[in-house]
């Protein structure tokens, strides 16, 4: 029981970080793709570097016996990234946002044939409240058929099948350490995201009006603290928690992404962002203390 504690404070703070990503990157003056490879290879010498100081000695027995699945999940990561952002070029941050996490209603749907899951109707239930906050939040039901190229659309949705994919493959690397999990996963990601990097170029696609400095010094953030550290918890987490405790308590991250733009980047927040956030957020904390007080997720 204390290791699913544990595992809820990990994904929890992981979805917090994700949801600043997005404030952080505003700052970063170079293209999607530049920045998503920067990501993965930074984010995995970021990881070396920790195993080199805490004298960590890599499993390269374990790796070698799930590196199929390693593989399959650094591909999703790969293909989650470049489908997400190119979502959000083609349509807006707000339909990308709620395209990319169907993944969670997916999971849910799968977990009774992949991870022999039960789906509790209240879990359900919060799921269903927390996607109709995201889209509250997002905006969307005020413009989505106005502001969506169709292959947007499609790319949105292939985000979420490569989101849904990362999760299952990790629930079946359990057995794997974290930092020698999320090392292999970010640089076979980054081998993925090598051609689409040379192909376009580092320019923007839209120039930004930032210090070179500072955009450095953003990208480095993002990297090393918003990639590199933060997915040792999220892999550890998504192997360990059960799918319905993820859907639900991912949908946290695009809440504090908006929550945090309109702050700081002072974008607008309506009156319905505010309600869809108090669903998003009451939904979570309700899916787990039910999961608490009547063993749903047992």
């Amino acid at each position: 029981m204390g290791l699913v504690k544990n595992a809820e404070g990990k994904f929890i703070a992981t979805m917090v970080g994700y949801g600043c990503l997005g404030l952080v990157l505003a700052f970063v003056p170079f293209s999607t793709e530049v920045v998503v490879l920067c990501r993965a290879m930074i984010g995995a010498a970021t990881i070396l570097l920790l195993i080199t100081l805490l004298k960590h000695r890599i499993d390269f027995a374990s790796i070698r016996d799930h590196f199929p699945i390693m593989l399959g999940s650094g591909v999703c990561l790969a293909l989650n990234w470049l489908c997400l952002f190119a979502s959000y070029r083609l349509t807006t941050v707000a339909v990308g946002s709620v395209l990319n996490y169907l993944a969670p209603i997916l999971l849910v749907l799968a977990a009774p044939f992949l991870f022999h899951e039960k789906i509790s109707w209240k879990k359900a239930v919060c799921i269903a409240v927390a996607f109709v906050g995201v889209a509250l939040v997002s905006g969307v039901f005020g413009g989505l058929a106005e502001g969506s190229d169709p292959l947007g659309v499609a790319l949105g949705i292939a985000a979420a099948f490569c989101f849904a994919g990362i999760v299952t493959f990790n629930k079946h690397l359990v057995d794997v350490d974290p930092l020698d999990k999320t090392l292999v996963q970010l640089f076979l990601a980054g081998i993925v995201l090598i051609p689409f990097a040379i192909i376009v170029g580092p320019a923007p696609e839209v120039p930004i009006d930032v210090h070179p400095a500072v955009g450095v010094a953003a990208l480095l953030f993002a990297c090393v603290v918003l990639t590199g550290l933060i997915y040792v918890w999220y892999f550890d987490a998504i192997a360990t928690l059960p799918v319905q405790t993820v859907a639900v308590l991912g949908y946290l991250e695009p809440v504090v992404a908006v929550i945090t733009s309109a702050l700081i980047l002072g974008e607008p927040l309506t009156p319905t962002g505010l309600v869809g956030s108090v669903l998003v957020i009451g939904a979570a904390l309700a899916g787990e203390t039910w999961a608490r007080t009547s063993g749903d997720d047992a």
